[in-house]
């Protein structure tokens, strides 16, 4: 993105210099694409430790009642 001045009464009209470097324009939909990919992971990385954690509890659980 460029940062146009405003033209004043004062001052003429300015023209942009070209810079060395090319200029692009944000990819704000691969930025939320890549956010939704972690999201997912995310969530689906909290679900498997959360019925791993209940797996584990409730043999634990099964073992001491037979003991």
């Amino acid at each position: 993105m460029q940062k146009v001045a405003q033209s004043t009464k004062k001052s003429l009209k300015q023209t942009a210099t070209p810079s060395a470097r090319p200029q692009y324009s944000p990819q704000t939909s691969e930025d939320i694409a890549m956010g939704m990919v972690w999201i997912g992971l995310g969530l689906i990385c909290y679900i498997l430790i959360k019925n791993g954690i209940k797996k584990i509890l409730v043999s634990k659980r099964m073992t001491n009642e037979k003991s």
